[in-house]
C-alpha cells in the first residue's frame, strides 16, 4: 500500500510541474542549464566557459527584484539598465542605457567618505549634485531646493529659489529673489535675475570691498558700492586714450548778434569780489558736485569765445586811437 501511495504521490507531483510548463530541457552541455517557457515566454539560463549567461525574450527582460511584485532592477532585451523604476506592478523599460529614479541617494562614486577617496554625489539626501574635493566640504554643488544646511566652503552653487544662507561662497547664480544687504554677506560673484530695480543684478567684491557692481536700474559701480544714480560710477583712476562726449548745446551762441557780452569793467569786479569768472563753478562746489566734461568744456570755450571778442573790440579800439596818431601828425 505504502508502494502505491508513493507512486500515486510522484504521478501527481510530475502533473503539477507539467501543467506549470510548457517545456524544460537541461543542457546537458552546461554545468547548470535551463531553459524553457512559461506563459508562452521563453526564458534560458546557462553557465559555460565561466561566463554567466541570462536570455530573456520577454518585454522586461532580466528583472531582479526583493519583494514580491516589486522590481529593484530590470536589464532591458535591448541592453537597457532601469534602477528604481517599478513603484509597484510592472516596470516600464528603461528609456536610456542606465535610467535611475530614487527619492535619495542616486550615485556616490568613492572609498565610503569623502575624506579617503574623490567622491562624485549626485542626488546625496540634502542636495541635487554634489562634487566633494577629498575634503568633508562640497567643492562644486548644484542645488535646485532651499538649502537649510550650512553651504560655508562650497565654491559654486546655484539655487533655484536664490536664496542662500552662506557668508563664503566664491560664486553664487541666483535666479529667484534673493535679496541682499551689504556687510552681511562675503560672495565672490553674485548674479541676480531680479524682479525689482532695488536688487542688484550682479556683485563683485572681495576681502577690501565691493570691487564692481551692476544695479537693478543698469548703473554700474567700480571700486564703489554706490553708483550715486550715475550709468558709471568710478572711485578711483581712469586710464583711457580717448573720450567722445556727446553735446546737445554749445558755446557758439556768443556769436550772435544778440548776444549781449559782459562790458570787461563789470567782469573784472565780479572776479574781485567772488575770486572765480563768471559761470564757472567754485572750487567749494567741484569738490561737492564734481563736474560735468561736456558742461564744462562748453563754459571754458564760451570764455574763450568772449575773449576773444574783447580782444577784437580791443583791436578796433587800438586801430582807431592809431589812426588819430597819423591823422595828428600830419598837422
Amino acid at each position: 500500500m505504502k508502494k502505491v501511495f508513493a507512486t500515486l504521490f510522484a504521478l501527481f507531483l510530475v502533473a503539477q510541474l507539467y501543467a506549470q510548463m510548457d517545456t524544460l530541457n537541461v543542457k546537458k552541455f552546461f554545468k547548470l542549464g535551463v531553459d524553457g517557457s512559461f506563459g508562452g515566454q521563453a526564458y534560458s539560463i546557462g553557465f559555460t566557459r565561466s561566463i554567466v549567461q541570462v536570455y530573456g525574450l520577454t518585454n522586461y527582460g532580466l528583472l531582479l527584484g526583493g519583494t514580491v511584485n516589486k522590481t529593484d532592477m530590470n536589464i532591458a532585451p535591448n541592453g537597457n539598465v532601469g534602477i528604481g523604476l517599478d513603484a509597484g506592478g510592472a516596470p516600464p523599460a528603461p528609456a536610456a542605457r542606465l535610467h535611475i529614479i530614487s527619492d535619495n541617494q542616486q550615485f556616490l562614486f568613492g572609498t565610503g567618505s569623502c575624506t579617503s577617496g574623490y567622491n562624485l554625489g549626485i542626488g546625496v539626501n540634502d542636495d541635487g549634485v554634489n562634487f566633494n574635493l577629498n575634503t568633508g566640504i562640497r567643492g562644486f554643488n548644484f542645488v535646485n531646493t532651499n538649502v537649510s544646511a550650512n553651504p560655508n566652503g562650497r565654491l559654486l552653487t546655484i539655487s533655484a529659489s536664490g536664496i542662500m544662507k552662506s557668508t563664503a561662497p566664491v560664486v553664487f547664480f541666483g535666479p529667484g529673489n534673493a535679496a541682499e544687504t551689504e556687510g552681511t554677506t562675503k560672495r565672490g560673484l553674485q548674479v541676480h535675475n531680479a524682479a525689482s530695480t532695488a536688487w542688484d543684478l550682479m556683485t563683485l567684491q572681495n576681502n577690501l570691498g565691493v570691487q564692481l557692481k551692476v544695479t537693478g536700474d543698469g548703473n554700474v559701480a567700480i571700486g564703489t558700492p554706490n553708483s550715486k544714480g550715475y550709468k558709471l560710477a568710478v572711485e578711483g583712476t581712469i586710464g583711457t586714450r580717448r573720450v567722445k562726449v556727446t553735446q546737445e548745446s554749445w558755446a557758439d551762441f556768443v556769436f550772435n548778434k544778440d548776444y549781449q557780452l559782459p562790458a570787461i569793467n563789470e567782469v573784472a569786479d565780479f572776479i574781485e569780489q567772488n575770486k572765480h569768472l563768471p559761470g564757472i563753478p567754485t572750487t567749494q562746489q567741484v569738490k561737492e558736485e564734481g563736474i560735468d566734461l561736456g558742461e564744462m568744456n562748453k563754459l571754458l570755450l564760451q570764455k574763450v569765445e568772449e575773449q576773444m571778442l574783447y580782444i577784437i573790440q580791443l583791436n578796433k579800439q587800438v586801430q582807431e586811437l592809431s589812426q588819430k596818431l597819423k591823422d595828428q601828425e600830419r598837422y
